[in-house]
């Protein structure tokens, strides 16, 4: 189970550094992964999509009000999650070094709903987390922010954050 996330940004490489602590049995292990502007684009996308249907909004729901509903969800859950803005630039004793990521994907677990990303990377096993709902939030928009402040994306109306509703019939 995931427990805690950093995201940073290196501009002379060009790529997000993810480092994940998991819970793995009655150890915390430490992943630490790269991540290309090409990947984490889509990776951004599934990442929105299981924050999106965390929110539990009927279908039947004018898409609209749905988005709007949907990106308050995550700004709750963002104010329930504690986040640090600190980058650590140095490797622990013991720590492996940064794995490059060719691909990630985004799903939710048959067997118990819970929503997992699976990284597929360059050297080594595929890595897979499993995300709790403040880890899941957490996750996405610290992509978002990182992928915002690299200038990686600039669309505002693909924001993880709330819009403004357009008035819409509700009569």
């Amino acid at each position: 189970m995931l427990r805690e996330i950093s995201v940073g940004y290196d501009r002379a490489e060009d790529r997000i550094h993810l480092q994940l602590r998991c819970r793995e049995g009655d150890t915390d292990v430490a992943h630490r992964l790269l991540l290309t502007r090409r990947l984490c684009l889509p990776f951004r996308a599934g990442l929105q999509d299981l924050v999106g249907r965390s929110a539990q909004v009927p279908e039947s729901v004018a898409t609209p009000v749905r988005q709007a509903l949907q990106a308050g969800h995550h700004q709750a859950r963002l104010q329930q999650t504690s986040m640090q803005r600190e980058r650590r630039e140095t490797v622990a004793p013991g720590e492996s070094p940064p794995r490059l990521v060719l691909r990630a994907l985004c799903g939710t677990r048959r067997s118990d709903g819970q929503c997992v990303v699976r990284f597929e990377c360059q050297a080594g096993e595929p890595l897979v987390v499993t995300l709790g709902e403040r880890t899941l939030h957490a996750l996405a928009a610290g992509i978002d922010n990182r992928m915002r402040s690299a200038a990686w994306i600039d669309d505002p109306a693909r924001s993880l954050t709330p819009a403004a509703v357009p008035p819409a019939g509700l009569h």
